[in-house]
């Protein structure tokens, strides 16, 4: 094993972290990685209640929040064992979005390349055992991490994510790019309705 994956994955998840995984990011363009060739994906679960509350804001900005802290967390650490680390905050995404809807490093990438999951036909995230059920944020850093493999989409000709959305699966149109509003998707997709129902 990799006492520093091991350590760094600890320290998230003794903090609040529900989810946390490695990717080798050194397939993406440079610039987009900031020149690191690690990704570290965060993720919590979004509380089972919120789906039900479509306006509620203050439990969404707490999971940012909590990212947030956690990705500086994971940084500090990493920087103290002597590696170079950028925690993907709310403020330091802002600051490189290329659109209101466009980033150049989605922190859904990181984690498909950290083997969480894939994007299913919503455009957000799966995991295998908690659905679309997940916020993430990242930390970019050269530490030599054990990274995971990518893995496979499974969602086949499944399309209740597209069917249920209202802008038709358009996620440039439908108010669930930040799954903030609508969350549609999230809620009739199969692998998040398995997850609802185990809890």
């Amino acid at each position: 094993m990799n006492d520093i994956s091991d350590l760094l994955r600890n320290e998230l998840l003794c903090h609040g972290a529900d989810l946390v995984g490695f990717g080798d990011l050194t397939g993406l363009p440079a610039e987009v990685r900031e020149s690191l060739p690690v990704g570290v994906c965060v993720a919590v679960l979004y509380p089972k209640e919120q789906l039900a509350n479509d306006n509620d804001y203050a439990c969404d900005n707490a999971l940012r929040d909590r990212l947030d802290k956690l990705v500086t967390l994971g940084t500090e650490l990493l920087q103290m064992l002597g590696y170079q680390a950028v925690a993907k905050t709310r403020a330091q995404v802002s600051r490189t979005k290329l659109s209101h809807h466009v980033t150049l490093l989605p922190h859904r990438t990181v984690a498909i390349l950290a083997g969480m999951g894939w994007v299913g036909k919503s455009k957000l995230l799966v995991h295998e055992q908690y659905g679309s059920m997940l916020r993430l944020s990242s930390i970019l850093t050269d530490a030599p991490l054990q990274c995971a493999k990518p893995i496979e989409p499974r969602c086949g000709n499944c399309t209740a994510c597209i069917t249920a959305c209202p802008a038709n699966g358009d996620i440039t149109q439908c108010c669930s790019t930040d799954a903030v509003v609508c969350r549609k998707c999230i809620e009739v997709c199969p692998y998040t309705k398995r997850y609802l129902e185990r809890r």
